[in-house]
């Protein structure tokens, strides 16, 4: 599911530069978690038996249309994120609200978290106990 966020995360925030070969990567390792989940699609298909760089966006689009998911955009980027969150993708509400800067933004998350390579913190909440409760709580009250 992460690799599915973060080609989401790059077709709206980096469009232009989608067909790079790590989202390539991405695009194929996704490709083959769906078709061993049972996903069939001819999309998935190619994408995981014709290795082609240049077309990602164009197969990536095509993946989305032919599962039918809803279009792409914000609300299904929170969505996933969301998902990912909720199971366990990320060791804390912090680390999720620091590697998914726009949710924080769009929710108006009140402090600017700082990751010092050990835990997180904020300007405002030196301690980080403290700001992982507040986090918490808050994704839980902007996710209902």
């Amino acid at each position: 599911m992460y690799l599915f966020s973060y080609l989401i995360e790059s077709y709206l925030y980096q469009n232009q530069h989608f067909n790079k070969r790590k989202n390539y990567l991405y695009l194929c390792g996704w490709a083959e978690t769906m078709l061993e989940a049972g996903y069939l699609c001819p999309a998935l298909q190619t994408c995981a038996e014709e290795p082609n760089v240049s077309q990602t966006k164009i197969l990536f689009e095509s993946i989305i249309k032919e599962l039918q998911f809803p279009a792409i955009n914000e609300k299904l980027l929170f969505r996933v994120a969301l998902e990912e969150y909720r199971r366990g993708y990320f060791d804390s509400a912090c680390e999720f609200l620091y590697y998914k800067p726009y949710i924080a933004e769009k929710w108006k998350f009140p402090y600017q978290i700082i990751y010092s390579g050990d835990d997180y913190t904020a300007k405002e909440i030196p301690d980080s106990d403290e700001l992982e409760n507040f986090a918490q709580l808050f994704i839980k009250q902007k996710s209902t």
